[in-house]
């Protein structure tokens, strides 16, 4: 029985060991967020891991990734990618959301109403890429 077992052993590890170092041994994506990044018309002057949050929470509130907005190719790494490109209509559309939300934040909400609760993209969509109220 023993002898059973480790040639079970053995045989598990040959056939793992290949599979586990294709993961291990492809090369990494050298992509880091920018410290100043580039073509922000809406969020000026925001810092490079303060933008890595303010994408993160719009993927989580629309439920979608990256490539929603910005120009990639299928599977690329992020070093591939064309973020500073405006020529998806999604990345124009998030701009005047996030105008829209600010707007309404400014006239509406602490101003009008005093109140210190403000709306953002979550609000609305709900983690959906279509606004639903």
């Amino acid at each position: 029985m023993k002898i059973l077992l480790s040639k079970w052993y053995v045989f598990a590890l040959l056939i793992l060991i290949p599979f586990f170092s294709e993961f291990a041994f492809q090369p990494k994506d050298t992509w880091e967020w920018p410290k100043e990044p580039k073509n922000l018309k809406v969020l000026k002057g925001v810092a490079g891991e303060d933008l890595k949050s303010v994408m993160q929470s719009w993927n989580k509130a629309l439920g979608v990734k990256c490539f929603f907005c910005h120009k990639s190719k299928e599977g690329a790494p992020f070093s591939e990618w064309d973020f500073v490109s405006d020529e998806k209509p999604e990345k124009n559309m998030t701009r005047e959301m996030v105008r829209m939300t600010t707007d309404i934040n400014k006239k509406w909400i602490v101003k009008k109403m005093k109140s210190e609760h403000t709306i953002n993209c979550n609000t609305c969509h709900r983690g959906e890429k279509v606004p639903s109220m």
